[in-house]
């Protein structure tokens, strides 16, 4: 490597490792993660340490698990992020530029903790709301933990998914510094609650052979755990019919096909600044969705629906002894972005995260 990569992070929120590659149904429409795939190198067994939002990210921002940092459910981050040696000021400190856009879950929701600029969800909430649209999100009446599916209330140019896409896109072609390298977290709030896919995405694989939830010999209340049993019992997950299972799981799979398409925009951007041949890419989510499996939903438990998540690593086409259409079988987790991406900026890793290097192991295992 004789110059810093531009870096780009992409990320979802809530999507299970059954949606990428080998595991994921068929039918599924996802031609840029896929490319990522055949370009890159996926960690087949990439899990989540602590499986909820707010853990999960400050493991990614520190490079630590959570029996390390602490944060074991959503809350106040800024009390286990030191911003001075957390990714983005870490890569501040090796002369990137850092920005984030789109979900964060951090607390309070403007600490940006080393990022030099950060764009969130509630500044799309905001801009909608003093539009004058007729049209506005969130009018359905779904909450951000339920199960049943609907439809965007917006169409899709106006959906937080394009958004966000679009505000990484204006960064690539408008608003970054040039003389410098740049670091981008492009955080996708989908397909996390509501499952609410605008069209064509909400009608896309509702005549698809959705895979059936996965049940065990535990499944049913007389021998669920009672962890599982209570979760499941006090959210009325367990209530849900199987035929809204299935809706709910088509719809899921229809936001993560609009992911899929609007990250092209953002290739798309890299390609027109000649920028994408050279840009080291990561894709992965914070951890998964039960949809249904165990009759249950949401996640925050250890079992592969909820903790094995989509990892791709997709290096620069110049890079000496460049890995790419490679599986890792070796377990890794969120603690190794960090290390991963500071090693390859060049920076310096904290000798107290966790994590480590995956394209140094990848290169290993070859």
């Amino acid at each position: 490597m004789s110059t810093q990569p531009n870096i780009l992070l992409i990320t979802s929120d809530q999507q299970r490792f059954d949606t990428i590659g080998d595991d994921a149904p068929s039918f599924l429409r996802t031609p840029h993660t896929t490319n990522m795939l055949r370009e890159g190198i996926q960690f087949t067994r990439a899990y989540a340490d602590a499986p909820l939002c707010g853990p999960s990210r400050v493991t990614i921002m520190t490079g630590k698990h959570a029996f390390t940092h602490g944060m074991f459910d959503n809350g106040n981050t800024s009390d286990f992020i030191d911003r001075t040696k957390s990714l983005p000021g870490l890569l501040n400190q090796a002369g990137y530029q850092t920005a984030a856009i789109g979900k964060m879950h951090f607390e309070p929701q403007r600490a940006r903790h080393g990022f030099q600029e950060m764009i969130i969800p509630e500044d799309y909430y905001r801009e909608m709301s003093q539009s004058g649209h007729n049209l506005q999100p969130m009018r359905h009446g779904l909450g951000q933990n339920e199960v049943y599916p609907g439809m965007a209330t917006v169409p899709e140019s106006q959906t937080l998914t394009s958004w966000t896409a679009e505000r990484c896109v204006d960064y690539i072609r408008e608003r970054r510094d040039t003389t410098m390298p740049f670091f981008l977290w492009c955080s996708f709030t989908k397909p996390h609650p509501p499952y609410d896919p605008p069209e064509p995405y909400y009608s896309m694989y509702r005549n698809s052979p959705i895979p059936e939830p996965v049940l065990s010999e535990w499944s049913t209340d007389e021998n669920c755990p009672e962890t599982i049993k209570r979760f499941r019992q006090q959210q009325g997950y367990d209530l849900v019919p199987p035929e809204v299972i299935k809706e709910a799981r088509s719809a899921y799979y229809g936001l993560i096909t609009q992911i899929d398409y609007n990250i092209g925009r953002i290739f798309s951007a890299l390609q027109d600044k000649n920028l994408f041949n050279e840009t080291l890419i990561i894709y992965a989510s914070d951890h998964g969705d039960y949809l249904g499996d165990h009759r249950t939903a949401a996640k925050g438990q250890f079992h592969e629906s909820s903790a094995h998540v989509p990892f791709v690593v997709r290096l620069p086409k110049s890079w000496d002894n460049r890995q790419h259409d490679t599986q890792v079988d070796t377990p890794v987790s969120l603690a190794d972005i960090l290390p991963t991406i500071v090693s390859a900026a060049g920076g310096t890793v904290p000798s107290e995260v966790d994590g480590s290097d995956l394209i140094a192991m990848a290169r290993r295992e070859k």
